[in-house]
């Protein structure tokens, strides 16, 4: 778990998930072993669908930071290592943190990250959900 000031944790990044794991909470451990295809299964054996941006992106530079700390690339090279060598899927990438957002909501077992503005709008997009 990172222990942070307040102000460090008004701009950290979230992880989002999908309504069929609302009761999921995971260790810093467990969302390292998902973004980096070590666990691609859930607790009740569905398929973790991974959500993220593209390598270039700022939120994701930052997530990986703060989540995963590591660098963008060797994330990528850990992925590549992963589909190239048939042990797994690539994460979904898409092009924006609405999209990712979107997706997350509307894919069962699905997994990503969001900033502190996008978590306001995964929160209300979620309620509407329900």
């Amino acid at each position: 778990m990172t222990v942070c000031t307040p102000a460090q944790a008004a701009n950290a990044t979230q992880i989002i998930y999908s309504q069929q794991n609302d009761n999921v909470r995971l260790s810093h451990s467990d969302v390292l072993k998902i973004f980096t295809g070590n666990r691609q299964y859930w607790d009740d054996g569905s398929k973790i669908t991974v959500f993220m941006l593209q390598s270039d992106m700022p939120l994701h530079k930052q997530f990986c930071r703060e989540q995963l700390r590591m660098f963008p690339y060797q994330l990528d090279r850990l992925w590549n290592q992963i589909t190239y060598s048939g042990q797994g899927d690539p994460p979904t990438t898409v092009n924006s943190e609405r999209a990712l957002i979107n997706a997350v909501l509307t894919t069962p077992g699905a997994i990503g990250y969001a900033s502190p503005a996008g978590m306001k709008e995964y929160s209300q997009l979620k309620a509407e959900q329900q």
